[in-house]
C-alpha cells in the first residue's frame, strides 16, 4: 500500500507528508546468540517507515529452556508496549483510524 501511495505521489506530482510513527520491536530466541543486531536491523527497517519512536526492546531469550509465555519479564515488557501505544488512542477513532477533531461532521 505504501509503494503503491508513493507511485501515486510521483506521478500526480503530490508531495507526500509523511507522518512520524511509533514503534515496537519484541524479539523471542533460543539462546544461541546476541539480540543487538537483531534490535539494530529492526530499528533501521522501522526508520525507513519514518518510525523514530520506538519502544524499547522487549525479549524472551533461552525459549529453548523456557517458553516465551512463562517469561514474566516479556509479558511485563508487552503490557508496556500497550501502553506505549495506547498514549494516543484517545484521539483516534478506531473504526477509522482518524483523529476525532479531523472526522467530517455528519
Amino acid at each position: 500500500m505504501m509503494r503503491c501511495r508513493r507511485y501515486i505521489n510521483i506521478y500526480s506530482k503530490e508531495e507526500s507528508i509523511a507522518k512520524s510513527k511509533k514503534g515496537a520491536v519484541i524479539l523471542v530466541g533460543g539462546g544461541d546468540g546476541h539480540m543487538d543486531k537483531a534490535y539494530s536491523t529492526a530499528c533501521t527497517l522501522l526508520h525507513h517507515m519514518n518510525c523514530y519512536d520506538i519502544h524499547d526492546a522487549v525479549y524472551s531469550h533461552n525459549t529453548n529452556e523456557r517458553p516465551a509465555i512463562e517469561d514474566r519479564e516479556a509479558l511485563l515488557g508487552l503490557s508496556s508496549i500497550l501502553d506505549f501505544f495506547a498514549n494516543n488512542i484517545k484521539d483516534i477513532d478506531v473504526r477509522k483510524g482518524v483523529r476525532y477533531d479531523k472526522m467530517e461532521r455528519r
